[in-house]
């Protein structure tokens, strides 16, 4: 899905955006949604969802990041202040970033994009191929997230003492992507290029 956000209500309660509803569809026949009646379906594309609502959300998740496709207006300053702008106060922005193993340009060009947002920018390095960027306005840290995964509910207290774990600081460096300039499918296919070639 594009976005999760989850709401300042119960963690029960979360919204679901995607601009392809044949997806909701397909989590319905495969993975099970049909079971998640507090989920609310939105067929919408993520970023003029989120300049329309007047909702704040503990966390939005931001799943629209697919090779060798990526939209450039989700990888832009001017959408991570809009997401920081819809977040309750202590919430996050959480994007999930994949690249080819040993390609680290995208997610450092993500994470300088996004420090320009917000004050605090870490890193959940998941899988070699796969990374979560996790930001916010207060401090995050490990520790922090340590000793909130016991308030969590039972089944995501694991996933989140494992992100504990795994958590670091983001990758420095990387450019700044706007609106005016975000050359993202050349970054994307430079690194797919260059994977092939090795």
């Amino acid at each position: 899905m594009a976005e999760v956000p989850v709401g300042t209500r119960p963690l029960s309660e979360q919204l679901g955006v995607d601009i392809d509803p044949e997806l909701f569809e397909i989590g319905h026949r495969y993975f099970g949604l049909e079971a998640r009646p507090q989920l609310r379906e939105h067929t919408k594309d993520a970023r003029p969802f989120l300049r329309q609502t007047d909702e704040r959300y503990d966390a939005i998740f931001v799943d629209a990041y697919r090779q060798p496709y990526i939209p450039f207006y989700l990888t832009t300053r001017e959408f991570f202040e809009l997401a920081r702008d819809r977040l309750a106060p202590g919430g996050v922005v959480i994007v999930n970033v994949g690249a080819p193993e040993g390609s680290d340009e995208l997610e450092k060009v993500l994470g300088g994009t996004m420090a320009t947002a917000f004050g605090s920018v870490m890193r959940d390095p998941m899988e070699p191929t796969n990374t979560l960027l996790v930001a916010g306005e207060g401090p995050l840290s490990a520790a922090r997230l340590r000793a909130a995964a016991d308030r969590l509910p039972a089944e995501l207290r694991a996933g989140a003492r494992g992100a504990a774990e795994r958590l670091e600081a983001r990758l420095p460096g990387g450019e700044v992507y706007t609106d005016d300039h975000a050359p993202v499918e050349w970054l994307v296919d430079s690194s797919l290029l260059e994977y092939a070639n090795e």
